[in-house]
């Protein structure tokens, strides 16, 4: 499957590039890379392109696998019997066509025109990531090579008169079994033209599989767990087509919305174009089922693509994947590609013109690699605008920016996996349904700010910040941050009006205040005002009063920076005042007195202070009250203060003499300090021990002190009981889920394809899901509950717990533990539990117990059935030659591992204990493994089967064992656990 995929991706590129009446001249094609005449795609598996040979087994390339459309040439494959064979009739190549328009004849509405003729302009082809596996000459006297890699192409064609750019990205394995193509259509229009209605077929105009010309279709889609899954209405969308002979087939498959299928008779492929997909039929006999299933009939196929509008300088990625073999082969690769499932609808937090997305995890048997995430605007058109991550990653959160907030946006994600049986080859899974779609709605920033400094004040002015107009997006309150990067003070009261006083500033500073404005979904971005000035204060305020006719004088009053000073009064002849530094200086002539002012000004205002000078005759018979001095601030004790993280703390700081405080340096985070009143409160969040450094100020100066301030860590209660929790409320027959003994508020829901139950609480999520012996999910009843069926499977999984703690799995009536697992560094934790063996018909709990990051007690019991097989009365068996006798009994049970793992863990001696076992039976153990290499397989497959005999041992006494190691066959109880398991099988009388 993924190779048809892969094939179909390269196609529908290149259909969509061609144009309905090219304008744009051809040129020869750049190629750089290719180390020959000819290049062609070849791993062994997949080739494409035609070649010498008088067998089907010999193939040397003769033409390039990609033609001058950008397209594959003639695809072949190699069948089991070590044949080549093709897959279009004759030496056809892939066929496209493309429409657009609203005045055609097609089905569309839309003019179609088949582009096999009409060459891609200015192709570029990139062989930088083909690697070369084999070289020689050609019959031709031709330089080839043929290898595997990726080969990107572009080029240009013209679309009714538009200009189209066209890009392609081909990925081929080695080894794997499916090609995978990723296309990318550009409107280069210059003159801003836009296309409508645009719509893109790719296929053949006469199909072929291996030696038939007559091969059957079906239409369908692919599910992870099932392969291929047909039509049950030919009205329903088919994302996959099979073309299949009794014992061979090809099969395309793409992960693109708005994709479908069709088919109709050969041998033009417009057949198939003109042909809307749920009217498919052969028109060579009666169809099997119409618009879903042909009999063995000649005709043609085609995917076809529904763009929508393409304005100018917008986009649209396509990916497809092609595949072609054994009927069994196409099965396995059909399950890896579609292996990775959509996420759950994601999550999306508001920003400031932008948002983050978060969603979970899909459920898959392979690995997730990447994300891609996608998002539009609600009514602006189909387009979507692509996220795809590089370099890869598997966190589940992307920030997305430069949004619009008067607009509504929908988000998407869709999960990357690379199939554990099929090489190193990534896959696209489907697209997530849409988050809920809202105006963003945070308001913009205030403009044009600027502010106004006052006594421990300052007053801001600015324009009101605009919304997007709806009244959810009305601006409630404003905000202002003065320095310390913990804390946003609200306006309290509320207040949306300009201007807004900030107060508690201390004077003699220089702030940097930034402002912003919140509503319901939250605060907007800032604005910022500098350099805010609040009333100056004098740091030096003395003079040298005494003076000597005739001698130098020189001193200086000093006030906070940014002020000028100014003189108001009688000065000594001789002496002068510079109005920039505060100095007095010069040599007096006179003996005095003089008395004066001088005052200190900023944008806040004024401070002044009086002074008189004489000789020290004058000053001595004035009359003057008697000095006050005015002592500096002292701080009586420093003691060391204490905070407990998330813990709110107010601690009074003091100081003998002190009028106000001030912080240098920055505060712990958490935690705003008052000046006026010398608090320093808040709720400490990061441990650790801080130096918070208050000076206190008077009149008479300035004291510092630095205070150590130690936050300790929040405690931890003790680690809980992960025991079965066996209250009546949790043992009735509906959900039971807590947090530390509490009910909790949850969300218990059928996952999205019901065969599974989901519970979301706050913080933490849980998936339960049955899987039955052929490895497919099992479904709920018709109540919605999740119905588990003897030799089945639950499969657990969970996210948001603590970090490398653990998670116990239990089933009820009387407490049986299924097993026992262990977190991630993320919270996360997912394994497969066969079911014990011993249980009994009817209603039962299914009990996961684990811890959050705080120690707490996270508990779900969630009902679930268990149903026996049903097996005839020993009365109607009849034994086969050599068989046990018929009133023998067989207990069977698979034990799983994990990959390259063969060491017996809890959870798997939790199954073996469940074995009630009469002393002297026979006990055959089967060892399975990884079906990779045949010879390491077979020795892991005997030690896991070993480790597992060891333990059975333990519990049966003078028991008779055969023990095996089969390697990679399969077997049909290990099908859930991709063949990395051990059966055993127990026969006593």
């Amino acid at each position: 499957m993924s190779k048809i995929t892969h094939k179909f991706h390269l196609l529908i590129a290149a259909v969509l590039v061609f144009t309905l009446t090219p304008s744009i001249t051809p040129a020869a094609a750049t190629v750089t890379g290719c180390p020959t005449a000819i290049c062609a795609l070849d791993n062994g598996v997949l080739h494409f392109g035609s070649g010498d040979g008088s067998t089907h087994q010999s193939y040397i390339p003769v033409e390039n696998s990609i033609n001058s459309r950008g397209l594959f040439n003639q695809p072949f494959y190699k069948s089991a019997d070590g044949n080549w064979y093709k897959l279009t009739f004759s030496d056809y190549p892939l066929d496209m066509a493309i429409g657009s328009g609203t005045g055609g004849s097609n089905w569309t509405g839309g003019t179609v025109v088949d582009i096999d003729s009409q060459p891609m302009a200015n192709q570029v082809i990139d062989y930088s990531g083909y690697t070369v596996t084999a070289s020689g000459t050609n019959s031709n006297n031709q330089s080839w090579s043929k290898g595997y890699g990726v080969i990107s192409v572009s080029g240009e064609f013209t679309i009714n008169g538009v200009a189209v750019q066209v890009r392609h990205r081909y990925e081929l394995a080695l080894d794997a079994s499916f090609v995978k193509a990723t296309s990318v259509v550009r409107n280069i229009s210059t003159t801003s033209q836009a296309l409508d209605n645009v719509h893109v077929w790719v296929g053949t105009r006469d199909d072929f599989v291996g030696d038939s010309d007559r091969p059957k279709k079906r239409r369908g889609n692919l599910t992870a767990s099932g392969g291929f899954e047909e039509l049950t209405s030919r009205t329903q969308q088919a994302k996959a087509l099979e073309i299949t002979t009794d014992n061979e087939g090809a099969l395309f498959y793409s992960t693109t919305d708005n994709t479908d299928m069709s088919y109709n008779q050969c041998c033009s492929f417009s057949t198939a174009f003109n042909t809307r997909p749920q009217d498919s039929i052969s028109n060579r006999g009666a169809d099997l089922i119409p618009g879903i299933t042909t009999g063995f009939y000649d005709g043609s196929y085609a995917a076809v693509l529904s763009y929508g509008n393409m304005a100018p300088n917008q986009e649209t990625e396509i990916v497809w994947f092609y595949a072609a073999g054994a009927i069994a082969d196409l099965a396995a690769v059909s399950r890896a590609v579609a292996s990775a499932a959509a996420p759950a609808v994601p999550a999306v937090t508001r920003n400031d013109q932008g948002v983050i997305v978060t969603w979970d995890a899909p459920r898959t048997t392979d690995p997730i690699t990447n994300y891609s995430i996608r998002y539009r605007a609600v009514g602006g058109g189909e387009t979507w605008t692509v996220v795809n991550r590089s370099p890869a990653s598997t966190i589940r959160s992307e920030t997305v920016t430069a949004l619009d907030n008067t607009q509504r946006y929908e988000f998407q994600v869709a999960a990357w996996t690379t199939a554990n049986t099929q090489g190193a080859v990534e896959a696209q899974g489907p697209w997530s349904e849409s988050s809920v779609a809202d105006i963003l709605g945070s308001p913009y920033a205030p403009t044009g700010t600027t502010g106004q400094g006052g006594d421990r004040s300052a007053e801001i002015s600015f324009t009101p910040a605009q919304t997007n107009g709806t009244e959810t997006a009305t601006v409630t309150n404003y905000e202002y941050w003065i320095g310390d990067p913990e804390t946003w003070t609200a306006l309290s009261p509320a207040d949306t009006t300009t201007p807004i006083t900030i107060p508690g500033l201390v004077n003699g500073r220089s702030y940097t205040i930034q402002i912003r404005a919140v509503n319901a979904w939250g605060a907007g971005p800032t604005a910022t005002i500098s350099n805010v000035r609040t009333l100056p204060v004098f740091s030096d305020a003395v003079l040298l009063e005494t003076i000597q006719v005739g001698t130098a004088y020189s001193d200086d009053v000093v006030a906070t920076s940014g002020v000028t000073y100014s003189l108001s009064g009688a000065l000594p002849s001789g002496l002068s005042f510079n109005t920039a530094s505060g100095r007095l200086s010069g040599t007096p002539s006179a003996a005095g007195p003089f008395t004066f002012s001088i005052t200190a000004t900023n944008s806040a205002g004024s401070v002044s202070r009086s002074f008189t000078l004489g000789t020290a005759e004058v000053l001595e018979g004035l009359q003057k009250p008697a000095p006050v001095v005015i002592p500096f601030p002292t701080f009586v004790t420093v003691p060391t203060y204490f905070g407990v993280e998330g813990t709110p703390v107010s601690i009074p700081i003091s100081a003998n003499g002190a009028d106000f405080y001030e912080i240098d340096g920055p505060l712990p985070p958490g935690m705003r300090f008052d000046g006026a009143s010398g608090i320093l409160s808040g709720t400490p969040v990061t441990p650790g021990t801080y130096q918070v450094v208050v000076i206190a100020r008077s009149a008479g100066g300035g004291t510092s002190a630095t205070f150590p301030f130690v936050v300790s860590p929040k405690p931890l209660p003790p680690i809980p009981s992960l025991d079965p929790i066996t209250l009546p409320d949790a043992l009735v027959d509906s959900p039971y889920v807590t947090q530390n003994g509490s009910q909790l508020p949850v969300t218990i829901l059928p996952n999205a394809s019901s065969t599974g139950i989901d519970v979301k609480a706050q913080g933490w999520s849980l998936s339960l899901t049955a899987s039955q012996e052929d490895g497919k999910a099992a479904s709920l009843n018709s109540s919605g509950v999740l119905v588990i069926k003897e030799r089945e499977s639950l499969y657990v999984a969970g996210e948001g717990f603590k970090p490398f703690s653990e998670v116990r799995i239990y089933i009820f009536s009387n407490p049986q533990l299924l097993g026992t697992l262990t977190t991630s560094a993320n919270g996360s934790f997912s394994g497969i539990f066969p079911i014990a063996t011993n249980l009994e018909e009817g209603p039962h709990l299914l009990q996961v117990n684990g811890m959050s990051s705080l120690n707490e007690l996270r508990s779900a019991s969630i009902p679930a059935i268990f149903e026996k097989i049903k097996i005839a009365p020993p009365s109607q068996i009849t034994p086969a030659p050599g068989s046990n006798p018929v009133g023998s009994r067989v207990t069977q049970l698979v034990i799983p591992f994990a990959f390259n793992r063969y060491s017996v863990g809890e959870s798997q001696k939790a199954i073996i204990k469940s074995l009630t076992v009469k002393p002297g039976a026979k006990v055959r153990v089967t060892g399975y493994a990884e079906p990779t290499r045949k010879q390491p397989d077979i020795a892991i497959s005997l030690d896991r089967a070993l480790e597992v005999k060891f333990a059975v041992a333990k519990l049966i006494p003078r028991a008779k064992f055969n023990v095996s190691g089969a390697g990679p066959k399969k077997s049909k109880l290990c099908v859930a656990y991709k063949n990395k398991c051990v059966v055993v099988t127990i026969t006593q009388s």
